[in-house]
């Protein structure tokens, strides 16, 4: 339980990290490597593992995010990968922008940039996929 929890501590250093630069694709595979790994070391500190192929595909089948992140981890050439895109924002949007992404709107043709998980049927905002990855990996690992 003590490398669990080790490997959690490393997996929430590396989401503050991604957190205060989310822009960086390089961040964003650190996460997705380490929840990636943190499912191989659940399986591993199971009471009576069997089979990792087993375990993952019932991990995947679970949790949704987590489940997307497996697949980025995966890396295959026809899956979901992590790319930036400018994305417009509407008018009645500003509002609600932080005041880092209104100031480069403001110069950027009404359009930020964003971390996407792109080769889905619809474009996800990397930094949710991941929050939400790391959520359901603490459900998992039982930590606070």
């Amino acid at each position: 339980m003590a490398e669990l929890q080790e490997h959690w501590r490393f997996l929430e250093d590396a989401m503050h990290a991604y957190s205060r630069s989310p822009l960086s694709i390089r961040k964003a595979m650190l996460v997705v490597a380490l929840a990636d790994a943190m499912v191989d070391r659940l399986f591993a500190a199971a009471d009576d593992p069997k089979d990792l192929l087993e375990f993952r595909a019932a991990v995947s089948a679970e949790n949704g995010a987590l489940s997307l992140v497996m697949e980025l981890a995966a890396h295959r050439p026809r899956g979901p990968q992590l790319t930036v895109i400018e994305r417009q924002i509407a008018l009645e949007q500003y509002g609600a922008l932080p005041l880092e992404d209104f100031m480069v709107s403001l110069y950027n043709n009404h359009s930020v940039q964003r971390l996407m998980v792109v080769g889905l049927p619809t474009a996800m905002e990397a930094e949710a996929v991941l929050q939400q990855a790391v959520a359901e990996l603490r459900s998992l690992v039982q930590v606070s």
